[in-house]
């Protein structure tokens, strides 16, 4: 997950509503637990590109074996552009 945010955003407070939140609909409906006790968060700096990190992410189910391509992975998505249209990337 990358996401963005004012420099007083709580990442943790975040984190912490969206897991509870998103956890219960999920085990509502699967029955399994979703989220593992907790995260690795990380802070760009202003010499990391949020391009790079985005692509290393969307290519995560590549990686693990999961999928062969990323357009072709189930749970792929973006609020902020079409990663299915991205190219050109390895």
């Amino acid at each position: 997950m990358l996401l963005t945010a004012e420099e007083k955003a709580s990442l943790l407070n975040f984190m912490r509503q969206f897991k509870q939140s998103s956890s219960y609909t999920f085990k509502k409906m699967n029955g399994n637990p979703l989220w593992r006790r907790s995260y690795y968060d990380s802070v760009l700096r202003s010499n990391e590109m949020l391009d790079d990190v985005a692509w290393y992410i969307i290519n995560n189910p590549v990686r693990k074996g999961l999928t062969d391509d990323y357009r072709n992975y189930t749970f792929l998505g973006s609020f902020l552009f079409d990663v299915r249209e991205l190219s050109g990337r390895t």
